[in-house]
């Protein structure tokens, strides 16, 4: 058992010399290295990804809740001339209406396109809700108008604000979601470091490691060799220092003991 286990030794026996050693050492400080700066470039640019996205989906919701309010501050002033004003001056109020109604609907289904916040899809809903009561009621005003009918109802005036009301939730939704962007992009330097602290940790812990081992094999053992040489040109005795790795410090060893060998038989 014991020569089989020799022989597989010897067989399957990897020689790492100190410059092989050395080099396999600084070979992991540069892959730690590498993994670092890889790691660092990532998360900033992941960073700054999400910053941007959030930054440009909330502004551009807020434009859109912007078109729509002056949409509706349109319509508002059409469902007002109707109340003061006489029928053979609404014709431009027509186009304004269509224009209106376009522009809100618009920008209504480009803000439901981009929801990226919670309760926003909940908030448009029900502000398109609101608005179908709102411009149905502005329609009718607009036929009773056109047919010299009285009296004109006040749904139009009691939706409006409802429907601003709502709209303006939209709105502080999406304006949470640029302070939330701001509030990321203050902290964002701590998280760019976070993975460069750990890599930075793990590195300090492969050099103290290096380090031992560079102790153990190389210096340890050459301390132990002149120390050996010491005792032989003082005391005339030597001890053949055991060593464990296969390198250039055990043959440095065997040509020492070689040596001492040759000098004991002259003598």
């Amino acid at each position: 058992m014991l020569r089989l286990r020799s022989m597989l030794r010897e067989r399957f026996k990897f020689r790492l010399g100190i410059r092989g050693k050395l080099t396999f050492g600084f070979i992991i400080l540069a892959t730690v290295s590498v993994i670092y700066a890889f790691l660092e470039s990532h998360e900033i640019a992941l960073l700054a990804q999400n910053i941007n996205t959030l930054l440009d989906d909330s502004y551009r919701s807020v434009v859109y809740c912007q078109s729509m309010e002056l949409a509706l501050s349109d319509m508002n002033r059409i469902g007002e001339f109707m109340k003061n004003n006489k029928r053979d001056e609404f014709s431009y109020e027509h186009s304004l209406l269509s224009r209106a109604k376009e522009n809100f609907e618009t920008n209504y289904e480009l803000a439901e396109q981009n929801v990226r916040h919670p309760n926003e899809k909940e908030a448009l809903d029900t502000l398109y809700q609101v608005y179908t009561v709102y411009f149905r009621a502005l329609s009718e005003r607009i036929e009773i108008y056109e047919k010299h009918q009285s009296p004109i109802s006040s749904v139009v005036e009691d939706t409006h604000p409802e429907l601003l009301q709502h709209l303006a939730r939209v709105r502080e939704l999406n304006e949470k979601g640029l302070y939330q962007a701001l509030a990321f992009l203050k902290d964002a330097p701590y998280r760019a470091l976070r993975p460069g602290v750990i890599v930075i940790i793990v590195g300090l812990l492969f050099m103290l490691m290096f380090s031992y081992l560079v102790n153990h094999f190389f210096v340890v053992p050459i301390k132990q060799i002149a120390e050996s040489i010491r005792r032989y040109l003082k005391f005339k005795t030597y001890h053949s220092v055991s060593l464990s790795a296969d390198d250039e410090i055990l043959e440095l060893r065997k040509l020492i003991d070689r040596l001492i060998q040759e000098k004991n038989r002259e003598q």
